[in-house]
């Protein structure tokens, strides 16, 4: 499995518990073999989406999951998107997005019940379109293409800023003028933790300066801001976590 930044350690404020919709949707004839054959292993694989391709309001989101399983994409309006993956775990699944945006949460679909995958699924078009999984107290994960600064994630107290970058060159990256050391992974992504504040921040990259707004309040929800997509949400009960997305320009 393909290893992300949001896969780091979590240390931004306790994580929320998402509910769980009540959901149902039609079977093809051969799925009810695919549940008895997937609910016979010890574990299942639950979804995760690794590319988003956009054409207008439109937009094809590619991932992996459970060979031969049924994944769904949940919608806070109780919409619910499906496909079965192929039989190597690969699955696509192609839907419009509204013009106020999108939540889906990935699921796994034994039967009736479900499995989460990892994260939420924050999509919006229009002139600056977004496609990322966000991951309470973790790093967020763009999907639509990789950014040299994918994301800034911040509950007040901890930052944690994203990329990716050509896995020959480690780029140089300063946080309010210090020098923050850079790690990559295979795929070139990266993620840095540090202590900060509510107030915002200007980070270097490279030769590139971006200006982060600090930390939004929750009834702002999705705005944008300094450039970028800032969206804010509570991930507890009284815990509110920001996670910036700059717009490449």
């Amino acid at each position: 499995m393909k290893m992300k930044p949001c896969q780091v350690a979590k240390t931004l404020t306790c994580a929320a518990v998402l509910s769980v919709f009540a959901l149902s949707a039609c079977k093809p004839a051969d799925q009810t073999a695919i549940d008895q054959v997937i609910a016979s292993t010890e574990w299942v694989r639950p979804p995760s989406l690794d590319n988003a391709i956009w054409n207008g309001n439109e937009i094809r989101l590619a991932g992996a999951a459970e060979p031969n399983g049924r994944v769904v994409l949940a919608g806070m309006n109780g919409r619910v998107y499906a496909a079965n993956a192929k039989p190597d775990g690969s699955f696509e699944i192609e839907l419009n997005v509204p013009d106020q945006g999108l939540y889906l949460k990935p699921r796994s679909q034994i039967g009736q019940e479900f499995i989460d995958g990892h994260g939420l699924v924050f999509l919006k078009a229009g002139e600056h379109p977004v496609a990322v999984t966000l991951t309470d107290g973790e790093a967020s994960y763009r999907l639509a293409h990789n950014s040299a600064l994918e994301a800034v994630d911040s509950d007040g107290a901890m930052m944690i800023v994203s990329g990716h970058a050509p896995t020959t060159s480690v780029p140089r990256l300063l946080v309010d003028s210090r020098v923050m050391p850079v790690e990559l992974d295979s795929s070139g992504h990266w993620a840095v933790i540090l202590p900060a504040g509510k107030g915002p921040s200007v980070i270097k990259l490279g030769e590139r300066t971006y200006h982060y707004p600090g930390l939004g309040a929750v009834e702002s929800g999705i705005e944008f801001v300094s450039d970028g997509w800032r969206i804010t949400r509570k991930i507890g009960d009284n815990a509110v976590q920001s996670t910036w997305l700059p717009v490449d320009r």
